[in-house]
C-alpha cells in the first residue's frame, strides 16, 4: 500500500520519517553524488542504493555516470532534483550538517 514506506510528518507538517516494514528511514533521499572524491579518499568502493518506486532507473544511471564514468556531479544532482522522486534529496549527513539539509547544486 505504501511503496516507499508510510510517511510520518512533524507537527509542522514537514516530512520526517518513512516506516518501511521493520525499517525506519528518513523521509529524505540521501544523495551522495557530490561526494565522489571524499568517498574515494575514504576507500569506499561500493554504495548501496535503496530502491524507490519511481524513477529508480534514472537514479542508477546518474550514479553510474558520476561514479563510474567521471561525469559532472553538479549536473547529475540538478537532474535528480528535477525528477518526480518520492522524497526530497538531502546530503547534510555527508557534510557534517543536519541530515535532512541539502547543500550545493
Amino acid at each position: 500500500e505504501h511503496a516507499d514506506g508510510l510517511l510520518l510528518s512533524t507537527q509542522e507538517g514537514e516530512e520526517f520519517l518513512a516506516l518501511n516494514g521493520l525499517q525506519t528511514l528518513s523521509a529524505r533521499l540521501m544523495c551522495a553524488l557530490g561526494e565522489r572524491e571524499h568517498l574515494a579518499a575514504a576507500d569506499v568502493t561500493r554504495l548501496r542504493l535503496s530502491p524507490t518506486s519511481r524513477r529508480f532507473v534514472e537514479v542508477i544511471d546518474a550514479y553510474d555516470r558520476v561514479f563510474n564514468h567521471g561525469e559532472d556531479a553538479t549536473a547529475a544532482m540538478r537532474a535528480l532534483r528535477e525528477l518526480d522522486l518520492p522524497g526530497k534529496l538531502a546530503n547534510g549527513y555527508l557534510l557534517g550538517k543536519p541530515g535532512f539539509e541539502w547543500s550545493r547544486a
